[in-house]
């Protein structure tokens, strides 16, 4: 298979982690990861788990059609600031299927990369101002702080529009993700809604958990690896 041989392409020069171990299709990241996160403070198994959340290390991964693409599933056109369009991280892709019509060549598994620390470094430095706005103080060594930091790709506005409110019906910013994740689920749809009337679609409690579940798994590895 095409997309087998892609994904052995990638694989060489990666090296096996004395911590979390990943599925070989995600491992085959690792090294180029390492490379382009350097110097970051983003943590490269946090990388991966992205990764394999997100994509299981196929570069010609689908999620929402024409939408979002790659190892990180950016989403387009607004993540082609982190460095690659839509259509770039999909170049070695059959149209409209997960399956790669060629190896990727050195450029493009570059681009595959790029774009996820990019959208990672974004993520981070949103979860710090959402932080300061409601007054959290999550160390950026903690799982809850990289819990945050993913929940910004699974919906932007959990973070931006309802950590600071959480905070006022506290009586104080919580003290941790799960105190924040308790203060969501505890919301009725109605008044989910009246906060970001945008976020209708995920109000239901499901879609929420759904939404937390995600940013739990993938933040969680922090605290097994660093």
């Amino acid at each position: 298979m095409v997309l087998v041989a892609a994904l052995a392409s990638v694989a060489r020069g990666a090296h096996a982690d004395s911590g979390t171990s990943f599925p070989a299709p995600v491992e085959a990241w690792r090294s180029l990861i390492a490379e382009k996160a350097d110097g970051t403070g983003l943590p490269i198994d946090f990388l991966l788990m992205w990764v394999q959340r997100e994509s299981y290390g196929n570069p010609c991964a689908l999620g929402i059609p024409d939408v979002e693409a790659g190892i990180a599933q950016t989403y387009h056109p607004d993540d082609d600031r982190f460095g690659a369009t839509f259509d770039e991280l999909r170049a070695a892709c059959v149209p409209g299927k997960q399956d790669a019509a060629r190896p990727l060549t050195t450029e493009e598994k570059d681009l595959q990369v790029t774009s996820l620390v990019g959208k990672v470094k974004n993520a981070r430095d949103v979860a710090r101002a959402q932080m300061k706005r409601a007054g959290v103080t999550w160390s950026e060594s903690s799982t809850d702080f990289w819990k945050l930091v993913k929940l910004e790709h699974a919906l932007p506005a959990l973070g931006s529009d309802y950590l600071r409110p959480c905070a006022d019906a506290l009586g104080h910013p919580p003290a941790t993700f799960a105190e924040f994740r308790e203060w969501i689920e505890g919301l009725t749809e109605d008044q989910v809604i009246a906060i970001n009337p945008r976020v209708k679609p995920w109000a239901s409690l499901a879609q929420r958990r759904r939404l937390f579940n995600s940013a739990e798994k993938t933040g969680v590895v922090v605290s097994e690896s660093e």
